[in-house]
């Protein structure tokens, strides 16, 4: 009811209107579309360190809506290199003539690397078992505690590991110790609740004692106790508190 309206949604709109002799009547029909705004996505993200030198590219993918990327800093394009720490965003204008505004991207520039060792597992490993430490970049040199030279390690045995980094601005850095742990299995012994010679329809029980996680048993059986009916050997594999398989003597 007023001469006036803001709109803010797709649709088609007229106005009915009376004037001052009572007569009224129809305006012509407007369409109005409301196009998407655009979300454009800078890669790397959303926090990158670089050493005192070093310098980075941020690109906003290629979108054939978009005729216009304008960064924070004033530049415009798809990319951007950078050297200074800071925020930096871009802003797109697609075809519709709507503009969107990305994610910021945090750029911090350290006097030292600070690599973080990521384990493929847990830091215990059972005998047999592989675990590998990964730590990341990209960095231009790595000298591990075991005297490697590659981004990742596979580590088999108990010990220390850590790794010396150089970025190509020329910072390096040391990464926190890893400490592996090698567990021994725990061995199970069975214990017969009766003698384990008996006649045909007996039976004796056989337990393989607690504190375990799971159990297998030689008859296929993976409960703690089983009914042993019939001669032969019985063995147990078990899985303890660090999950590592043990094997017990057999019982015959």
């Amino acid at each position: 009811t007023t001469p006036t309206i803001t709109v803010s949604k797709s649709g088609t709109y007229w106005a009915a209107v009376v004037d001052n002799n009572g007569c009224d009547g129809s305006s012509d029909t407007i369409s109005v579309t409301v196009g998407a705004s655009p979300k454009p996505k800078i890669t790397p993200g959303p926090i990158i360190s670089l050493c005192s030198g070093e310098s980075t590219t941020l690109s906003v993918a290629d979108d054939p809506e978009f005729l216009l990327v304008q960064w924070s800093t004033g530049q415009t394009g798809n990319s951007i290199t950078v050297s200074q720490p800071g925020r930096y965003w871009a802003i797109a204008t697609n075809r519709g003539n709507c503009t969107g505004s990305s994610d910021t991207v945090e750029v911090i520039i350290n006097d030292k690397l600070f690599p973080r060792l990521t384990p493929s597992g847990r830091l215990g490993l059972c005998p047999g078992d592989t675990i590998t430490l990964d730590a990341g970049g990209p960095y231009t040199q790595y000298q591990w505690s075991t005297g490697e030279t590659t981004q990742k390690i596979a580590v088999t045995q108990a010990g220390q590991y850590f790794v010396s980094v150089r970025g190509s601005g020329g910072c390096s850095g040391v990464s926190d110790t890893a400490t592996v742990v090698m567990h021994t299995p725990a061995i199970p012994i069975i214990i017969p609740a009766g003698s384990t010679t008996f006649c045909e329809g007996d039976s004796v029980m056989l337990d393989a004692g607690s504190n375990y996680r799971a159990f297998r048993w030689s008859t296929g059986d993976t409960t703690r106790v089983i009914m042993a009916k019939a001669a032969g050997p019985y063995t147990v594999t078990i899985t303890d508190a660090n999950g590592c398989r043990g094997t017990s003597r057999p019982v015959v």
